[in-house]
C-alpha cells in the first residue's frame, strides 16, 4: 500500500473521530449500565480474570439459568482495564465512550487497508467504499452505545483474520501454515469479543474460492480448474472443521441454550406457530435490513413487537433477495464476476445470525449490521469505479493486478493469465470498451468529478444522520424519545420513555406513554404492571392499581408477562385494601414463580414484602421466619431495603414475644437492635409502642 492510501486511511480515520467526538459528552444509556456500572467482572477485587472467563457478557455465571448466554470476555477484559483506571461511575463514562472512538475509527482504517491491499476497486473506490462506511448511520449503536464495543472489536479481529488466511494461500509452506494458524487464533479472538466473529473463517475461504479458486470462471471462455484448486480445496475443508469445531465449543460452553431468552415482546416472530409464517415474516425483515443501508431513515433502540407492519405479500422479500443475489448472476459472464460476488459473500455470510437460522432476542438490530454493510461499501466503491471509468473491471486490478495475482496463487498460469487481462482492459477490448484514466497518473477524469459530487451528498446526509443520532446517546430519554419518534408503533419504546419519566419524576408523562404502550400491545404485562404501580403509589387509586395488577398477570404461554414481579405487586395491593390472605398467596406465587426462573431472579425485597403480607395478615411465625430467610440475602446491606426490615421485624418480634410473654429479647433480636442502632438509628423507636402494627410505610 502507498503513501497515497495511507493518507487516504488517515483520512477515513480522522473523519471516523470527528463523526463521533460528540459521544465523550455521553453518559451510560440503554445496556450500558447493566454491562458497566453493575458488572461485578469489571471489579478487578471481586471477579478474577478466570472469573471473567467463567461469566456471560453482564457478569452472569455463563452456566446458570439465568445467563442470556452472551459470551465476550474479550470486550469484557478491555471494559476492566478501563474501570482499573477510570472506575465505572458515571462521572468516568467518557473514558469508555473514548475507547469507543479509538476502536472504530481503528475499524474504519483497517477497512481502508483490506480493501487496497487487496487491490478490488481503484484508490477512489477504495476511498468512497471506506468513508460510507464510516459515515453509514446505521453504525452508531456500535459506536456511541459502549456495548456496541463488542461488534467494533469483533470485526477488527475478523479482518485480521481474513487478511491472514489469504496470506497463506499466497506463500508456501512452512510460512503458509503459519499465517493459516494465525488466521485461526484471529478468529477465536474475534469469536470471544461477539459470537459471530466464528464466521470468520467463512468468510476468507469464500474469499479463497472466489479470488485463487476461481470457482465462478469455470466452464466460461473454456477455463480449466487452476493448479492451485488443490492446496485452496484442502484450506476451505480445515476452515469448514474448524468452524464447525468453535460452533460445537460455544454451544458447549454455552450449556444447554446457545441463543438467549426472549419474550414475546423482544422477537414475535420466534414465537410463530406456523412455519410458513415465521419465514415470511423472517424475509421481511431482510428486506427491511436492506432498505436501512440503502436508505437508513429509522433508527429505533428497539425493533421489537409491532414495530414493523406485518408483510401482506412476499414481493418485499423477493425485490430484496433478486438485489442481493440477482446481481452477481448478472455478472457472471462479465470479467468482474468475483467482485460482485465478494459484496454478496460480505453482506449474507456475516448476516446469518440475524436471519433467524438462530433466534435473537430482537426482530431487527442495527448493530448487526457493522459488519455486513461491508458488503453495502464494497458494493459502492465499485459502483464508483464503473461510472467514474477510473477502474480496470477484471478479476485483479489494473493498478498492480499481475502483482497481487502472482502473489494470490504462486503459478506462472495465474500471473500470466492475470498480465494479459490487464492489457486486454487498458485497450479497452472487454467490457464495452470502457474507457480508463492513465495508470500512475493520479488525476481523476472529469466523470469522475461529478461522480464524486454526488459522493459528496451521500456522505453529507450520511454525517448529518449520524451526528443527530450521535446526540441522542447523551441521554435516555433523548434515545428513547428519537426511537418512538421513528417507529411510533414500538411498545417497549414507550415503556422506556415512560420508566425514564418516572425517574424525572413526570408521573403524567410516565403513566401517559405505558397507557400508550398497553394499547399497542396488550399483552405486555411490563406495560400493565408500570400502570398499576403509578395508580398505587402516586395517584392512590387502588381499585384502578388492583385492575391494572389484574391485567399483567394473566398468565400467557409466551413469555410476555413478568409474572413473578406483577405478581408481588398484586399483592401488595391486596394488603393495602385489607385482603391479607390473598395478598400472602399472590406474593408467595410471585417468589415461587421467579425461583422457577433459576438464580438471581428472585430479588430480596420479594421476601420482605412476603414477612411483611403474613405479619400484616396476623401469621407473626411464618412473618418471623421469612425475615430471618432475608436477613441472609446478598442485598441486605441496602440501607433502606435493611431499614424497612428492621422496621417490620421489631414490630412482629415484640408482639410475638408479648404472645409468648417472654421475659427477654432473643440474642437474634439484640443483634437487630444493635445493627439497627448503627444502620438506621432513627427507626429503632419503630416498634416499641404496643399495638403498632406493620405495613408499606415508605422508609
Amino acid at each position: 500500500m502507498g503513501a497515497a492510501h495511507i493518507f487516504d486511511v488517515a483520512v477515513v480515520a480522522a473523519c471516523a473521530c470527528a463523526l463521533y467526538w460528540n459521544t465523550l459528552g455521553a453518559g451510560y444509556c440503554l445496556d450500558d449500565s447493566s454491562a458497566i456500572r453493575d458488572n461485578l467482572d469489571l471489579d478487578s477485587s471481586k471477579t478474577t480474570i478466570r472469573g471473567v472467563f467463567s461469566n456471560d457478557f453482564w457478569g452472569d455465571p455463563l452456566l446458570s439459568n439465568s445467563s442470556n448466554k452472551s459470551y465476550r470476555p474479550l470486550t469484557v477484559l478491555t471494559f476492566r482495564w478501563t474501570a482499573d483506571i477510570f472506575g465505572k461511575g458515571e462521572d468516568a463514562a467518557w473514558a469508555y465512550h473514548a475507547g469507543n472512538i479509538v476502536l472504530y475509527a481503528v475499524v474504519c482504517a483497517l477497512w481502508h487497508w483490506f480493501v487496497a491491499r487487496r487491490d478490488l476497486v481503484s484508490r477512489g473506490g477504495c476511498l468512497v467504499s471506506s468513508l460510507v462506511f464510516a459515515f453509514h448511520p446505521m453504525h452508531v449503536e456500535n459506536g456511541a452505545s459502549v456495548v456496541g464495543r463488542a461488534d467494533v472489536l469483533g470485526m477488527i479481529f475478523m479482518l485480521a483474520s481474513i487478511d491472514w488466511y489469504l496470506r497463506a494461500a499466497a506463500e508456501r509452506s512452512p510460512r503458509a501454515a503459519a499465517w493459516f494458524a494465525a488466521a485461526v487464533v484471529a478468529c477465536v479472538a474475534s469469536m470471544l469479543s461477539k459470537e459471530l466473529g466464528m464466521l470468520s473463517l467463512a468468510i476468507a475461504a469464500a474469499f479463497d474460492l472466489l479470488l485463487n479458486g476461481r470457482v465462478l470462471r469455470w466452464g466460461v471462455r473454456d477455463e480449466a480448474m487452476p493448479k492451485g484448486m488443490r492446496d485452496v480445496a484442502v484450506r476451505f475443508a480445515l476452515a469448514a472443521v474448524i468452524s464447525m469445531g468453535l460452533l460445537v465449543a460455544a454451544r458447549k460452553a454455552r450449556g444447554h441454550m446457545l441463543s438467549p431468552s426472549m419474550t414475546f415482546i423482544d422477537n414475535p416472530i420466534f414465537y410463530e406457530k406456523s412455519s410458513a409464517t415465521r419465514v415470511m415474516m423472517y424475509t421481511h425483515v431482510h428486506a427491511w435490513y436492506l432498505l436501512l443501508l440503502f436508505a437508513p431513515l429509522w433508527s429505533c433502540a428497539d425493533w421489537g413487537y409491532n414495530v414493523l407492519p406485518k408483510p401482506e405479500t412476499p414481493l418485499a422479500a423477493v425485490l430484496a433477495y433478486l438485489i442481493v443475489f440477482g446481481t452477481p448472476l448478472c455478472f457472471l459472464r462479465t470479467a468482474y464476476r468475483e467482485k460482485v460476488a465478494l459484496c454478496t459473500v460480505l453482506l449474507v455470510v456475516p448476516f446469518l445470525p440475524a436471519s433467524g437460522i438462530v433466534p435473537v432476542g430482537t426482530v431487527l438490530a442495527e448493530r448487526l449490521l457493522l459488519i455486513p454493510s461491508t458488503g453495502f461499501a464494497l458494493g459502492a466503491g465499485l459502483l464508483y469505479d464503473y461510472v467514474a471509468g477510473e477502474e480496470v473491471w477484471g478479476p485483479v486490478a489494473a493498478r498492480g493486478g499481475a502483482k497481487l495475482a502472482a502473489a494470490a496463487v504462486n503459478t506462472k498460469e495465474t500471473k500470466k493469465e492475470a498480465q494479459k487481462e490487464v492489457k486486454e482492459a487498458k485497450k479497452g477490448k472487454k467490457d464495452g470498451k470502457r474507457e480508463v484514466s492513465k495508470e500512475g497518473s493520479g488525476a481523476p477524469t472529469g466523470r469522475a468529478l461529478a461522480v464524486w459530487g454526488v459522493v459528496g451528498a451521500v456522505l453529507a446526509w450520511y454525517a448529518a444522520l449520524t451526528v443527530e443520532r450521535c446526540y441522542a446517546w447523551h441521554s435516555p430519554m433523548a434515545l428513547f424519545s428519537q426511537g418512538i419518534r421513528d417507529c411510533p408503533t414500538s411498545a417497549k419504546g414507550h415503556v422506556q420513555v415512560g420508566t425514564v419519566a418516572m425517574q424525572n419524576r413526570n408521573v403524567s408523562l410516565g403513566l401517559a406513554m405505558f397507557k400508550r404502550a398497553s394499547e399497542i400491545a396488550p399483552m405486555y404485562g411490563t406495560a400493565h404492571m408500570s400502570v398499576g404501580r403509578i395508580y398505587a403509589e402516586e395517584l392512590n387509586d387502588l381499585d384502578k392499581a388492583l385492575a391494572s395488577f389484574e391485567l399483567a398477570i394473566v398468565p400467557d404461554k409466551k413469555g410476555a408477562r413478568p409474572d413473578d414481579e406483577a405478581l408481588r405487586e398484586y399483592g401488595k395491593t391486596l394488603c393495602k385494601l385489607q385482603r391479607f390472605d390473598e395478598g400472602v398467596k399472590a406474593i408467595a406465587k410471585g417468589i415461587e414463580g421467579a425461583r422457577r426462573k433459576g438464580r438471581g431472579k428472585v430479588k430480596p425485597q420479594m421476601y420482605s414484602d412476603l414477612a411483611t403480607a403474613q405479619a400484616m395478615s396476623g401469621d407473626d411465625k411464618g412473618s418471623l421466619r421469612t425475615f430471618e430467610g432475608y436477613l441472609g440475602l446478598p442485598d441486605n446491606a441496602n440501607e433502606v431495603n435493611y431499614c424497612q426490615w428492621v422496621r417490620t421485624y421489631l414490630v412482629v418480634a415484640k408482639r410475638d414475644r408479648q404472645k409468648e410473654k417472654a421475659k427477654d429479647w432473643t440474642d437474634k433480636q439484640q443483634e437487630i437492635l444493635l445493627i439497627a442502632a448503627k444502620k438506621c438509628p432513627d427507626m429503632v423507636h419503630v416498634g416499641q409502642d404496643q399495638g403498632e402494627k406493620p405495613g408499606y410505610n415508605k422508609v
